[in-house]
């Protein structure tokens, strides 16, 4: 991050939101690789490979997908706390559209669920209900 003393919230909830998208996006790709290829491998030894490695895999980036959508959520709240008088644009959608968010649906639920998916996957795989 740039050294600025002018640094604020709203910018590093752009920061992070940027780097949030740029994971989420690298994740899906990388989720639609491991189904894709362990569904067209052609031995059960590259099957199990595959879905073991994408597993692990997923659960690591789901981990940093996971941090950076609670540091987000974490300077939202700060935000908004701070702006009482809903002079930035982000308070006034927050305070306007109002409901419950649906961040933890891109943050937390896909991206777990995708990597609960890997690991069934990989369990089926090992017990020879998924076979090549």
């Amino acid at each position: 991050m740039p050294e600025n003393d002018n640094w604020d919230m709203n910018q590093e909830r752009v920061y992070h939101e940027t780097v949030l998208a740029t994971r989420l996006n690298y994740f899906f790709v990388f989720f639609s690789l491991v189904l894709a290829g362990g569904f067209s491998a052609e031995g059960q030894l590259q099957v199990r490979i595959i879905f073991s490695l994408g597993f692990v895999i997923s659960w690591l980036l789901t981990a940093t997908i996971v941090r950076l959508q609670q540091k987000i959520d974490y300077i939202l709240r700060e935000m908004f706390r701070e702006d009482p008088d809903m002079r930035h644009p982000a308070s006034r959608v927050h305070h306007d559209v109002g409901g419950v968010s649906m961040r933890w649906v891109t943050g937390y639920a896909i991206p777990l669920l995708c990597s609960l998916v890997l690991t069934v996957l990989a369990i089926l795989s090992y017990v020879g209900v998924l076979e090549a």
